[in-house]
């Protein structure tokens, strides 16, 4: 998906799954291995490249769970949006456990016990319950922000989005100062004034969003920019990253009326 206003460009490349379940993961994930960073790194023999790295792990994991949790009696469609700074998967069919219990490992009955048999017993994914933990837990090693988890939303959808943009690791060098998201710093600035930047610039988009939703374009008005900066989108993409805004409309992102709002 182009992260653009152009509502003539809808995606820049599309994939339509009507094999069976089994051809659907495996041409699934060969496509999406395309999208993650998988370091080029070989086993003991020099040979085999090694890719079950934490952030495969858990593509691996969601693709999984997208196709064992569906609701196949639902005429919505699964779907993977992959945008250059997040993959979001879409399933009809909403949880029958709630966030916290997915994260606590809770037990359940799937939805569909005969896929999710299928899936564990062949390794394709973890055993019942632990999914959702073990995916929260490699996306943070892999140095993303936690996952974006909305469960009903919109009303029999579950929705799970993973954040690309890189997180600053705990193990800085010593004496710099920490930021949250690494990739995020401009060219010629320091980390303390962009550090501080930032902080401002996210307390003045909560301050506008508190009184209506706004587009960007409405957002960047309300700011005193001229034109929409690229240190604005990164800010809204970090805030809808953390669960703290959202758009008003979650199944249309590129569409011409899409705006945001504070998450309650």
């Amino acid at each position: 998906m182009p992260e653009t206003d152009n509502p003539e460009e809808r995606w820049q490349d599309r994939k339509i799954y009507n094999r069976n379940i089994i051809q659907t993961y495996i041409d699934g994930l060969s496509y999406l291995k395309n999208f993650i960073p998988i370091p080029f790194k070989l086993d003991r023999d020099s040979m085999t490249r090694i890719e079950m790295v934490p952030a495969y792990i858990t593509v691996r994991e969601a693709l999984a769970n997208l196709l064992m949790h569906r609701d196949y009696f639902d005429t919505g469609i699964a779907a993977i949006r992959i945008f250059p700074n997040r993959i979001v998967f879409r399933n009809p069919g909403a949880s029958l456990l709630s966030l916290e219990e997915m994260l606590a490992e809770a037990e359940t009955a799937p939805r569909n016990p005969i896929i999710a048999r299928v899936f564990r017993l062949i390794g394709w994914a973890e055993t019942a319950g632990s999914g959702m933990y073990k995916m929260q837990t490699n996306w943070k090693k892999a140095g993303f922000p936690p996952l974006a988890i909305r469960n009903n939303y919109p009303r029999g959808w579950f929705t799970l989005e993973l954040s690309k943009v890189k997180m600053q690791s705990e193990g800085t060098k010593k004496g710099s100062p920490s930021r949250q998201y690494q990739s995020t710093v401009p060219v010629g600035s320091t980390s303390q004034q962009y550090q501080s930047d930032e902080k401002t610039l996210r307390d003045r988009v909560f301050k506008v969003l508190k009184k209506q939703e706004l587009s960007i374009r409405e957002i960047s008005k309300n700011l005193g920019q001229a034109r929409t900066s690229g240190h604005l989108k990164i800010i809204l993409q970090q805030l809808r990253a953390e669960g703290k805004i959202e758009y008003t409309l979650p199944e249309k992102p590129q569409s011409r009326l899409q705006k945001y709002r504070l998450v309650k």
